[in-house]
């Protein structure tokens, strides 16, 4: 596994098991932009901890198929964006 770190700045609004995705923590960066990690093996960040750019918020663990790794999305007002837009 990997760690996995905060894209941007924000507060965590969740940090649990959540459905068939494993762990997954989401991110709120304010002006109705989100971030969502999941399918992670562990978790480090509570609900309400504010994190920095880069900060640690878990370790990567499996996508379906078994494969390593962990899913990852922007949303902005509900709607999924596509990250490469973003990431660059």
């Amino acid at each position: 596994s990997q760690d996995v770190s905060a894209s941007a700045p924000g507060e965590v609004m969740f940090a649990s098991e959540y459905l068939s995705m494993g762990y997954m923590v989401v991110l709120d960066h304010q002006d109705g932009y989100y971030t969502i990690y999941g399918y992670l093996g562990q978790v480090v960040v509570s609900v309400g901890d504010e994190l920095d750019p880069g900060s640690a918020l878990g370790r990567s663990g499996s996508v379906p198929g078994g494969r390593p790794g962990y899913y990852f999305e922007i949303r902005r007002g509900g709607e999924p964006l596509n990250p490469v837009e973003y990431l660059q």
